[in-house]
């Protein structure tokens, strides 16, 4: 089974949040239709229009819960999927290289402490040599 592409996840994403985002304006013009008719009767609303709008911001709530669902959803679709899987087996051969990098460069170190060791004995040679001569 082939990987989806960030490409495919996000298209299914966005078409999803789209129907999630009409659905919450259907609900919320529901709500003001009841308060916009109860107000245009000069009346504050009945029993049954509480009760309705009641339900309704229920339903809003659970639309909102849905967003973030989605928003969950998607990042673990995201976290799955081939572009994602690239670049982190891209990074995975960087750090192998860095730390190949890492090695030479303590060998390297190694061999400049030891190169600076003979060359202060090599210095301390030469100065018992030039105060021999002269």
């Amino acid at each position: 089974m082939s990987r989806e592409t960030v490409e495919e996840i996000l298209v299914d994403a966005n078409a999803a949040r789209a129907a999630l985002a009409e659905l919450e304006l259907l609900v919320q013009k529901e709500i003001q239709d009841i308060n916009r008719q109860a107000a245009d009767e000069g009346r504050w609303p009945n029993a049954e229009e509480k009760e309705r709008r009641k339900q309704l911001r229920a339903r809003k709530a659970q639309v909102t819960e849905s967003f973030r669902q989605l928003a969950d959803i998607t990042m673990m679709r995201l976290d799955a999927s081939e572009d994602v899987q690239r670049i982190i087996d891209r990074m995975r051969e960087v750090n192998e290289d860095l730390a190949d990098d890492l090695e030479d460069l303590k060998r390297i170190e190694g061999m400049a402490e030891k190169a600076a060791r003979v060359a202060g004995i090599v210095a301390r040679i030469t100065e018992k040599l030039a105060s021999l001569v002269t």
